[in-house]
């Protein structure tokens, strides 16, 4: 794996950490809440006149035609499909959630802000889904590179968003932790320190098999680029001993943290206020790991049965 990679996926560890950070410590605004004093600049301008009322009405308008764009860009997107019915359905979603962000008191529900962002996020879902499904439509028309670095592409893709998940919930749930942790022991401040050191490396240890996951997956991305100059190629079976390796020390790395961490706490169990026992295995990553193993291993095998033929032909 490449320098530059590995930098990318921390780089993505470290924007959710700081991310969870922000949103966990109460300095970062609830997404309703840009959502809500959107709607209210909105009003604003709309009361203000006829002309006001007019732009906002513009605004609201050409905001909610954004994923409508999709249907004419880029060019050359290919014939519309069953598809493209979710870009008017996100449209829809959206220009719902711009006018009730602009009049709130017609929505029947104690918390309008929450649908609004609901209405947004929907927005926002459906445009995903929307790109993932057309990139999948013409696979069966592309040639072995192109879906080679397609698969790649969205291999990639998934590790920097699964690592910055898995940087955003850790320290999300570190920050709530250690707040409970504070008001829980104010008689032993000494003790509740101790606790939170205690409960940040435990968080750390607990990240890294989400973190090794995203590693298998930049691992299959560039297996995938290089079956695609061909499976039985030298290189590609380099590629598959040193992926198979690899994909055995996660698998050992994955299940020690967990019992590891377990341990941790019962050493120090004298000097803590809280402990939490957990036996959760990184299912996700024991998966990729031990599918991507098997993967290696049957091109090996493949390999292997190919040269025995050759060799008897």
């Amino acid at each position: 794996m490449k320098a530059h990679r590995i930098i990318g996926l921390m780089c993505a560890a470290v924007l959710g950490i700081l991310t969870g950070f922000w949103v966990g410590s109460g300095t970062g605004m609830d997404l309703s809440a840009y959502l809500i004093q959107a709607g209210e600049g909105l009003r604003t301008l709309a009361m203000s006149g006829f002309l006001g009322n007019l732009a906002a009405w513009a605004l609201v308008l050409a905001l909610s035609a954004l994923p409508l764009l999709l249907l004419a860009f880029p060019r050359g997107r290919g014939a519309f499909t069953k598809t493209d019915t979710l870009l008017p359905l996100s449209s829809l979603l959206l220009f719902l959630a711009l006018f009730f962000a602009v009049n709130p008191t017609l929505l029947n529900s104690p918390l309008p802000e929450y649908w609004v962002l609901g209405a947004a996020g929907s927005a926002l879902c459906a445009v995903v889904c929307w790109l993932v499904l057309r990139l999948l439509e013409p696979m069966d028309r592309r040639d072995l590179p192109a879906l080679a670095g397609l698969l790649a592409l969205l291999l990639t893709t998934c590790a920097l968003l699964m690592v910055f998940s898995a940087g955003y919930s850790s320290a999300a749930a570190f920050l709530g932790g250690a707040q409970a942790i504070q008001e829980g022991n104010t008689g032993a401040p000494d003790a509740a320190q101790t606790t939170i050191w205690l409960r940040g490396l435990l968080t750390i240890l607990t990240a890294i098999p989400t973190l090794l996951g995203g590693g298998v997956l930049l691992w299959s991305s560039d297996l995938a680029r290089t079956m695609a100059r061909g499976p039985f190629e030298e290189e590609t079976l380099a590629q598959c001993e040193k992926t198979a390796n690899g994909c055995r020390r996660v698998i050992q790395a994955a299940v020690l943290i967990s019992l590891g961490a377990n341990l941790l706490q019962l050493v120090l169990s004298s000097a803590l206020t809280s402990q939490s026992y957990t036996f959760s295995l990184p299912l996700s990553t024991l998966a990729l790991a031990a599918a991507l193993f098997l993967l290696c291993r049957c091109i090996q095998q493949g390999k292997a049965l190919l040269d025995d033929n050759r060799s008897i032909i």
